[in-house]
């Protein structure tokens, strides 16, 4: 009985080390787990964003859902973004409110069949914001890419 009890004095560090081991994975794959609901967060902000600019410089009506869940996506941007890709997010913001408000007023003119000086100014500062939504793209891109960078370490 002693020898067993000898040889289960040296299991007693084996085990030990083993225990480490599981502990050490088990913070590997919870860091790693916390990274990517964050990646996956940020991106979903980032696909709001394109998407609703897509589908403002193709023509597409937005609805109302579509313009709330893009709302939502900036909210949330609040907590999940350094400041500097917030400031981009804000700047999207406006120039998806800008649009939408001349979209509406485009719209307007159109069910009442104005066909005036302000339907023509509003068109051209519509055909202004689009080239500056346009141009937008790839530097939100950009400020994006600096967050979405998932690497393995």
């Amino acid at each position: 009985m002693d020898e067993w009890l000898q040889v289960s004095k040296l299991f007693i560090p084996l085990i030990a080390v083993a225990g480490l081991y599981i502990a050490r994975q088990q913070y590997v794959v919870n860091k790693t787990k916390i990274r990517l609901e964050l990646y996956d967060k940020r991106f979903s902000i980032y696909h709001s964003i394109v998407t609703i600019f897509e589908n403002m410089l193709c023509d597409e009506k937005l609805n109302e859902k579509e313009f709330y869940a893009f709302e939502t996506s900036c909210n949330e941007a609040l907590f999940l973004l350094p400041d500097k890709v917030l400031k981009d997010v804000s700047v999207a913001r406006k120039l998806a409110h800008n649009w939408r408000r001349l979209n509406r007023q485009l719209v307007a003119f159109e069910k009442r069949n104005l066909s005036s000086d302000n339907t023509d100014l509003v068109k051209d500062e519509m055909v202004s914001l689009e080239e500056e939504i346009e141009s937008f793209i790839e530097p939100i891109t950009k400020s994006f890419a600096t967050v979405l960078k998932f690497e393995q370490f």
